[in-house]
């Protein structure tokens, strides 16, 4: 987003940040990373969660709702980053209720490149993980820690790859 000249990129998350869940927060983490790194300034404003999570998890959070209300702003963000594609899911429907266009308005950038990424209208570009290599990763953890080997403690990160499809464009003043 940043390279198509956007300088507002929003962080969009379906948990209350930081939460137990490591992947979230490491995504969260990398988004903040990313924009000290390209010089943007952090703030609270840019980034959409729900305020409400209820206590049942098969019951919704309020996330649709929140990121409706952020793109009501006339101060909004001109990107969105979805933690997943759950999350880019809501965007979009909240952005296509608003009648904002994707991504002539909008650009949303998500995680987990799944088929259905590919059906999203526009596709979604999103960051695709090397699920395979994570396997083979794990797998050669679990053979060795079963053998009795000694193994390294600690977080392997393992690069994901950008998918560029057609829902993040060049930033227009409007």
């Amino acid at each position: 987003a940043y390279k198509l000249g956007h300088r507002k990129i929003g962080f969009v998350s379906n948990f209350q940040l930081p939460c137990d869940i490591n992947n979230s927060n490491d995504r969260f983490q990398g988004y903040k990373d990313a924009l000290a790194d390209l010089g943007i300034p952090y703030s609270d404003k840019w980034v959409i969660m729900p305020d409400y999570i209820p206590s049942n998890p098969s019951e919704p959070t309020n996330l649709y709702e929140t990121v409706l209300e952020h793109l009501k702003r006339t101060d909004s963000a001109t990107a969105l980053f979805a933690g997943g594609l759950f999350e880019a899911g809501y965007v979009y429907q909240a952005a296509g209720s608003l009648g904002i266009k994707i991504p002539e308005q909008l650009s949303v950038i998500g995680f987990d490149d799944f088929a259905s990424a590919a059906f999203y209208q526009p596709p979604l570009t999103t960051f695709r993980q090397p699920l395979y290599e994570m396997v083979k990763v794990a797998h050669d953890y679990l053979t060795k820690m079963t053998a009795g080997e000694k193994v390294k403690k600690g977080n392997i990160f393992i690069p994901c790859t950008l998918v560029q499809r057609n829902s993040a464009g060049e930033f227009r003043v409007t």
